[in-house]
């Protein structure tokens, strides 16, 4: 199943909102391995958000292993950029 952010959540600016998607995403990867996040449509997003809807990702399981199960389609660049840098970085604080 693909997660439409915009069907699932009215924004993504808050920790909330991130929140609400990680569990969408925690339960796609529980029930089928991997997670499809959809931002067709969304054209901003705050550090916060994405700082909560992605990055608990990372206390569960290693940089590889979420770029092979979570799967970011339809963003905006700034949106994906901002996704890949927060992974990237923290990912690397943790490994240090």
């Amino acid at each position: 199943m693909v997660i439409h952010v915009k069907d699932h959540l009215s924004g993504c600016a808050t920790n909330e909102d991130g929140e609400a998607l990680l569990t969408l995403v925690d339960r796609e990867i529980r029930d089928r391995g991997v997670a499809h996040v959809d931002f067709h449509g969304v054209i901003y997003v705050t550090t916060s958000f994405v700082n909560s809807a992605f990055l608990p990702l990372l206390d569960r399981m290693s940089f590889d292993e979420v770029k092979g199960r979570l799967k970011v389609t339809g963003a905006l660049p700034q949106i994906a950029d901002m996704v890949r840098r927060r992974m990237a970085d923290t990912a690397s604080r943790v490994a240090a």
